[in-house]
């Protein structure tokens, strides 16, 4: 049986990095993109919304741990649990969660995947939310999440990398690197990003949730196995990310970095640890 979805919320017509789109208006019957034929989600919840855990990792985030948690906060969504996952932060980050989020965890982990699961451990929701503590949610995100797991079929899914820090270089290079996403995605073969990853909490247990022995590549790895155990959708701007990895080290390293990692998980193998930023 075909997955069909009521709102059409895996349009991905993006426009790539911190420079806001000029539109026009969306013309009658258009959805989200202004594409006509596919319906919107409507303003007001008319159906019973999932509980939604947001899972934030941290590691000395005290000056944007507060900013996330706010983006979550402010989304107005019915049901949200917010939960820390802090790797041994010694700045405050522990502190500053402690009085904003609804749990927090916090001890040294040896790899990505042990943080993003010690987090969902703890967490009650029906879908759980990853995201890192330099990233904010954009308005309505976790109501675009929820809809879009409406149709039974859908397990889960990311989105497409947005960042308002974008500079025209950055602007370029975020433009090929959602293209090259959307690209693998409609041929079957998804690229998550790890700066906003969303799963059903049934799916995520089937699957064992993260890899504990990756600290790279780990979110593309995730959504190799889900997309085994049924369909994942790609969304567009469900955040507004960090670029400080990009300004310490540029895009080229970056992208050799990303992409040897994205070989070696899809071979079987471990890719090398790097160091992380925090600062």
């Amino acid at each position: 049986m075909r997955c069909k979805l009521k709102y059409r919320t895996d349009i991905a017509s993006d426009d790539s990095g911190g420079r806001q789109a000029r539109s026009k208006a969306p013309a009658s019957g258009a959805g989200p993109s202004g594409v006509r034929g596919f319906k919107s989600h409507p303003p007001h919840h008319t159906v019973t919304l999932p509980r939604v855990s947001v899972i934030i990792l941290a590691l000395n985030e005290a000056e944007n741990i507060v900013h996330c948690i706010r983006s979550i906060r402010d989304q107005g969504y019915p049901d949200v649990e917010i939960v820390v996952s802090d790797g041994g932060s010694t700045d405050g980050t522990v502190e500053l969660a402690e009085r904003l989020a609804d749990r927090v965890v916090s001890g040294p982990d040896p790899t990505l995947g042990a943080a993003r699961n010690k987090g969902a451990r703890v967490a009650s929701g029906e879908v759980f939310v990853f995201l890192p503590a330099d990233t904010r949610l954009l308005p309505h995100a976790l109501d675009r999440i929820a809809h879009s797991l409406e149709a039974s079929c859908i397990v889960g899914g990311s989105s497409l990398f947005y960042s308002s820090e974008a500079r025209y270089v950055d602007r370029i290079a975020i433009s090929l690197m959602n293209s090259i996403w959307w690209f693998a995605y409609k041929v079957g073969h998804p690229v998550f990003c790890g700066e906003c990853i969303f799963v059903r909490r049934s799916a995520f247990k089937k699957i064992g949730g993260f890899n504990e022995q990756l600290d790279q590549a780990e979110d593309v790895d995730f959504g190799l196995r889900l997309r085994k155990l049924g369909r994942v959708v790609i969304l567009r701007k469900l955040f507004d990310t960090s670029l400080r990895r990009v300004r310490k080290w540029g895009w080229w390293k970056l992208w050799r970095r990303w992409l040897s990692s994205y070989i070696l998980v899809r071979r079987g193998r471990l890719p090398p640890r790097y160091t992380r930023i925090t600062t």
